[in-house]
């Protein structure tokens, strides 16, 4: 399956991963890509769900052939970014 990964500065790129692939598997695959640090990466659907189970199928979040994927990037260690980054998407994404 073939995604394409959008990162904030607004610069686009495809990733491909397997049909049956997790979200592991999809931040390894963008990653190695990208050479980026797969433990920073934050991942959301164009719908503003996040994809936050490394161990979720990515058909089972909704991702198909063609998905964007939102790519933001967290600080090593601190839980609370992504708490606080949970309530914006909630409050500014989804209410939209």
């Amino acid at each position: 399956m073939e995604l394409v990964v959008e990162i904030l500065t607004g610069r686009f790129f495809h990733v491909e991963v397997e049909e049956d692939a997790n979200v592991g598997s999809l931040k390894k695959a963008i990653a190695s890509k990208e050479m980026f640090q797969e433990q920073r990466l934050v991942l959301m659907l164009s719908n503003g769900r996040l994809l936050r189970d490394d161990q979720c199928a990515l058909a089972e979040c909704g991702v198909v052939d063609g998905s964007i994927i939102y790519l933001f990037f967290t600080s090593v260690g601190n839980p609370n970014w992504l708490t606080f980054f949970e309530d914006f998407v909630t409050f500014f994404v989804r209410d939209c």
